[in-house]
């Protein structure tokens, strides 16, 4: 899966739940959805051209999300594919 930062902006739902984990975690919410990705597993490469906000998406912390925000995350998937996907080509 690809994640933009703007998943965690674009609908004013979308927004709040993504807040209210930053809130609950002392994280930004680009660093809650950095860290949503790490634990479903996927691979982050996060982008910035901006020195302090490169050392700001490595601070996760130790302390995972929780699995109540987990599942508040993973609802919010509108299954928008923005790749390939090798496995489902004919």
């Amino acid at each position: 899966h690809t994640v933009h930062k703007s998943n965690c902006r674009g609908v004013e739902t979308h927004w709040l739940i993504c807040a209210q984990a930053a809130r609950r975690c002392s994280l930004t919410p680009a660093q809650v959805m950095i860290r949503w990705c790490l634990q479903r597993g996927c691979i982050v490469i996060p982008k910035s051209v901006t020195p302090a906000r490169i050392e700001e998406n490595a601070q996760l912390g130790d302390a995972p999300l929780s699995a109540a925000d987990m599942k508040s995350l993973d609802a919010l998937d509108e299954h928008f594919v923005t790749h390939w996907d090798p496995t489902r080509s004919p």
